[in-house]
């Protein structure tokens, strides 16, 4: 099993974070991710695991306590300063795709770039885009619209977007939930194989354990959540 060393990616110190009338809270006291790893977080539905993800990502900010991710400490930024560090150095895949409708696979793959107010000129980005959709065997689905593709091919398409930027941290968030065994491996193989070649980290959330072989480490959502502990704690006492 490699290891890993230097400058943490991501290194959470006392956060607390819970949403507004929910039972749900999560409550983590020391949790870092190394450059280059590759960790698959696992837990039951409601454990908290694309809670974490959106903290990571910081579409949500946490009640107290910092999250540092890639240098930054995303948790005490304003919201443009955090949507900057997502469009430029975050990768983000969903189990459902997120895919827009109304625009063809190239466009949706270009929206990162195109999201990014310094970015004038589009022009020199999509032969990059193009030659990425190539790579992942879609380049015969450059013009489609995402309703015409299979789901493995619209995770594809996801993914390409999130590689576009060439992010230095990979969050996936169960994107192999919906998709049946072939194109299930094709979709780990093809983050692992990104994170590997670039010394990115990834994130991997996901229920099917027999996944788990590949990952460098394992954390159980639950385990990592003091808060879910102290309340089992409660319980049994």
């Amino acid at each position: 099993m490699p290891t890993f060393a230097g400058q943490p990616v991501i290194e959470l110190r006392d956060v607390a974070f819970h949403y507004p009338d929910s039972d749900f809270a999560l409550a983590i006291d020391h949790w870092i991710v190394e450059t280059g790893e590759q960790v698959a977080c696992v837990g039951p539905s409601g454990s908290g695991k694309t809670t974490l993800l959106q903290l990571l990502a910081g579409t949500l900010v946490p009640q107290s306590g910092t999250i540092d991710v890639l240098d930054s400490q995303i948790s005490n930024a304003n919201e443009s300063q955090r949507r900057s560090i997502r469009l430029r150095e975050i990768g983000m895949v969903w189990q459902e795709f997120a895919l827009l409708d109304h625009l063809t696979v190239l466009e949706n793959v270009l929206l990162p770039l195109r999201l990014d107010r310094e970015i004038k000129d589009l022009r020199p980005h999509r032969q990059a885009a193009g030659e990425l959709l190539r790579k992942l065997g879609l380049e015969n689905r450059v013009m489609k619209f995402p309703l015409t593709l299979s789901q493995g091919e619209r995770q594809r398409v996801a993914i390409a977007r999130a590689l576009v930027r060439t992010p230095r941290l990979l969050l996936a968030d169960e994107p192999t939930g919906n998709l049946d065994p072939s194109n299930k491996r094709n979709i780990v193989d093809l983050l692992r194989d990104y994170a590997s070649s670039h010394s990115a980290t990834l994130v991997f959330v996901t229920h099917d354990h027999s996944l788990l072989r590949d990952f460098s480490r394992t954390v159980n959502i639950a385990e990592l959540n003091s808060h879910a502990l102290t309340a089992q704690d409660d319980a049994n006492a």
